[in-house]
């Protein structure tokens, strides 16, 4: 078998450079970066946002003693060997699984995480109208108030201007309605997709 050298940029390889946990009900917050065994980033065009999990190894036993409830964040802050660019992500836990103590004083677990936009889009509803506005116009407006999003919004402007009621919709139910009824204003193409 062929080994690698440490500093050759293999794709899909990260490195993790702080991974904090943080309490949604108190102001309280620890980093468990050196807690964590593996981490798994899921991304898929045809899912509206990012999903992933973490096996722990954990000693300070802080599903009880944090606690570990639910709906925590865990920010990420990643980047690739070799390129110095740096990202910083937000999840929030929806669901821990595979609790098993293999000695004393050793909790390992998986936490299953998912982007905050999943959570921003259960709680609400889109359900106003847009007059005289492109799909693009709306899609970002939908992703700015009813999502409550700061990330940056890659979006290709879109032709046609239309008058569109939504009624009642969930924010993503919105968002992929607008995506397939989209056509690229400069360009004959490939239909629209709203993923992360």
């Amino acid at each position: 078998m062929r080994s690698i050298r440490p500093d050759t940029i293999v794709g899909g390889r990260i490195t993790l450079n702080e991974i904090l946990l943080k309490s949604v009900s108190v102001d309280r917050s620890v980093d468990i970066t050196d807690m964590v065994d593996s981490f798994n980033l899921f991304e898929d065009i045809f899912t509206n946002t990012l999903t992933g999990n973490m096996n722990l190894g954990d000693t300070a036993n802080l599903i009880a003693n944090f606690p570990i409830v639910g709906h925590e964040e865990v920010h990420i802050t990643m980047g690739t060997p070799n390129i110095e660019r740096v990202q910083v992500k937000k999840f929030r836990i929806y669901k821990v699984t595979d609790v098993n103590s293999p000695n004393i004083g050793m909790r390992r677990y998986t936490i299953h995480l998912l982007s905050d936009e999943f959570f921003m889009n259960l709680k609400g509803a889109v359900s106003r109208s847009f007059p005289k506005s492109t799909t693009s116009t709306i899609a970002e407006k939908i992703f700015r108030t009813d999502l409550e999003s700061d990330k940056n919004l890659d979006i290709e402007e879109t032709q046609n201007v239309y008058d569109i009621v939504i009624p009642n919709w969930k924010p993503f139910d919105a968002m992929n309605w607008l995506a397939k009824r989209s056509m690229a204003e400069h360009r004959d193409g490939a239909n629209y997709m709203f993923y992360e």
